[in-house]
């Protein structure tokens, strides 16, 4: 997939990236969004850790305690990773993601109730199709501006 229109932030590379971590779990991505001007220090990252919940599936999202040790890093350098080396953004952070009739993916955060650990009130659609995956993200606290994203991924 490849960014091809977002509007809400200045340009971003989203880097995603399945990664190992057996203390953390079996199915993991890690997540960096960069400023597009790479002397920036990124603007996010994230570990998503996906399995299976009820009809579909749930994504439980971290943060990292020290971020810095994985910017850039390779799939490998998040083998001993520990549960002490992530924040979690709690059970109202966490994607839900279920199918539709049409074949497609649908994810969402609980509305209003996803507080991330920067204080932060992010609330998470996302629209997965063969062709493109849809991505709107809304926020209300000290910085509004920060967490407000839109963008579509479309598969080249």
């Amino acid at each position: 997939f490849a960014l091809r229109e977002r509007s809400g932030v200045a340009p971003v590379q989203i880097r995603l990236l399945r990664v190992s971590a057996p203390a953390i779990g079996e199915t993991l991505l890690y997540e960096e969004w960069r400023s597009a001007d790479a002397a920036h220090a990124p603007l996010r990252q994230k570990l998503w850790s996906i399995r299976p919940d009820g009809a579909g599936l749930r994504s439980d999202r971290f943060d990292f305690t020290t971020p810095a040790r994985h910017l850039g890093a390779g799939a490998d350098a998040f083998a001993r990773l520990a549960p002490t080396d992530l924040l979690p953004m709690g059970w109202q952070c966490a994607l839900v993601i279920r199918p539709t009739p049409n074949a497609e993916l649908t994810a969402a955060t609980a509305p209003n109730a996803c507080r991330a650990n920067g204080g932060q009130i992010t609330n998470t659609q996302i629209r997965i199709t063969d062709a493109a995956v849809d991505y709107a993200e809304t926020g209300a606290g000290e910085d509004p501006a920060r967490v407000a994203a839109a963008f579509v991924l479309r598969r080249q």
